[in-house]
């Protein structure tokens, strides 16, 4: 997933390949139950809720995102069926695994690793220079990482990591395989870890939509109140009274008498139709601002405390 990658940026440089295993296999427990992790929270509490629409979007409008919400959210919940790992390198040498793709749980660089080597009998330890990654492939079972790579072999011939360079260097394609058994022994705790991080990562995104769509909400109503109220203050002005268009209306609210600015504002300026769309507009945002608190971020809330244990 390109998007999630450049969102994540647990890579610096161009990544070169990608590998995404998806696991098979079902572990066993000591009575030969199969253990899998379950999520109860639907069992306690109602269905998530779905980021709230941004106004102004009609149906199958996305505005300026590349990918819309809901075919993101079928995504997401059909890779979290199973375990799954992404594996990705790049051009200096980084491995990356990220579980789902979303998740980090591991990266090395093979600049930095040494692995032992016989030859004539002798064991020796060697690492890779000027490496370049070409190719990372996950095993099925999730125990080993091969990396097609080419560089040059050399000896190291202390605990100093110190490099011999001379003789015969082996230059060319070499093909590691790395020990990643972790994945597998600890599956199940990954997994449910993850899936768990997941619904939160969820959780965190309608509650963070739901305040963006509630501020753009009020602030279109004030634009449209301040937009038509603008002009009060110029015919307070123009009659040589020393107040506030707050002052007036508390005024006017008090029983006191209209002043002729107020009058002049209410009769020719807003007039009974401006007054009605400015009703409607300031009743339908606070509905709004109601029903995205209700129906999306209350139940979020109250998701968020029970997944944090907060």
């Amino acid at each position: 997933n390109g998007k999630l990658l450049r969102s994540l940026k647990s890579h610096c440089a161009a990544i070169i390949c990608l590998n995404w295993e998806e696991d098979s296999h079902v572990i066993p427990d000591d009575h030969c139950h199969t253990s899998k992790y379950e999520d109860r929270t639907s069992r306690f509490f109602p269905p998530a809720p779905k980021v709230p629409r941004m106004p102004g979007l009609v149906s199958g409008d996305n505005g300026f995102m590349d990918d819309g919400d809901d075919s993101f959210e079928e995504l997401s919940n059909s890779s979290h069926q199973r375990f799954n790992v992404l594996c990705s390198g790049d051009k200096d040498g980084n491995i990356c695994f990220s579980i789902f793709g979303i998740f980090p749980i591991g990266k090395t660089n093979i600049h930095n690793l040494t692995f032992p080597t016989s030859s004539d009998g002798a064991e020796r330890s060697k690492r890779l220079l000027n490496a370049s990654i070409h190719k990372v492939a996950l095993s099925k079972d999730l125990c080993r990482l091969i990396v097609m790579c080419s560089g040059d072999l050399v000896k190291v011939v202390d605990d100093l990591d110190v490099i011999h360079m001379a003789g015969h260097n082996e230059h060319g394609l070499h093909c590691l395989a790395l020990n990643t058994a972790i994945f597998w022994n600890r599956k199940n705790e990954l997994h449910q870890v993850a899936q768990q991080a997941s619904n939160i990562e969820d959780l965190t995104e309608v509650v963070r939509a739901s305040l963006s769509v509630m501020s753009r909400q009020w602030s279109d109503a004030m634009h449209t109140f301040k937009e038509k109220f603008n002009s009060l203050s110029t015919l307070i002005t123009d009659h040589g009274l020393d107040s506030s268009p707050q002052e007036e209306f508390l005024s006017l609210l008090g029983g006191a008498r209209t002043s002729p600015a107020v009058h002049q504002f209410l009769v020719n300026t807003l007039g009974e139709a401006g007054v009605k769309r400015i009703s409607k507009v300031l009743c339908g945002a606070g509905k709004e601002l109601q029903r995205i608190v209700l129906e999306h971020l209350q139940i979020s809330d109250n998701l968020l405390h029970n997944n944090t244990g907060f």
